[in-house]
């Protein structure tokens, strides 16, 4: 493949893994504030957010980083891994643009003070896991787009012509 093509296949393969990320914690975090937040707390502002919803939180966006960081590696041209690593960076610098900058979510709420930090490295984290867990498909022979030659390295895709 043309190093054109294939750069824009990766971007693209980062991009779906972070749309994929996102969107389900769009859909999940309203679920989570629905049962772990009681309806009087969300009239108050700052909104106090319980240990039950904080667990939540960091469960269904770990879970979202890995299917990201899964997908990203499953549509990567090549080197599933590095995809799914190049997409926990992206989160990272993300997360750590919105920690650093002034006008944090955290700084607003009564989220604690570790929250933040904790959230970029548990999405980091999972965007790896997941593209790990992609190879681990991949060498085992099992799941979509997994059928390497006998022989071959199943993390790198056979050229097409």
């Amino acid at each position: 493949m043309k190093q054109s093509r294939l750069l824009g296949r990766s971007f693209l393969a980062i991009l779906s893994g972070y749309l994929a990320m996102a969107i389900l914690v769009v859909v999940l975090t309203p679920v989570a504030v629905w049962l772990f937040i009681p309806a009087e707390a969300l009239k108050l502002r700052p909104v106090p957010y319980t240990t039950a919803y904080i667990v939540s939180n960091f469960t269904y966006s770990f879970a979202a980083a890995v299917a990201g960081g899964w997908l990203a590696a499953r549509m990567a041209p090549r080197r599933p891994l590095e995809h799914g690593g190049a997409l926990a960076g992206v989160m990272a610098m993300l997360a750590l643009g919105a920690v650093l900058s002034k006008g944090s979510p955290a700084s607003a709420t009564n989220q604690p003070s570790w929250y933040g930090w904790s959230v970029a490295l548990t999405g980091a984290a999972g965007a790896l896991a997941g593209g790990w867990l992609r190879v681990r498909q991949l060498q085992r022979g099992s799941g979509p787009g997994t059928m390497a030659p006998s022989g071959a390295d199943p993390t790198v895709p056979p050229a097409r012509g």
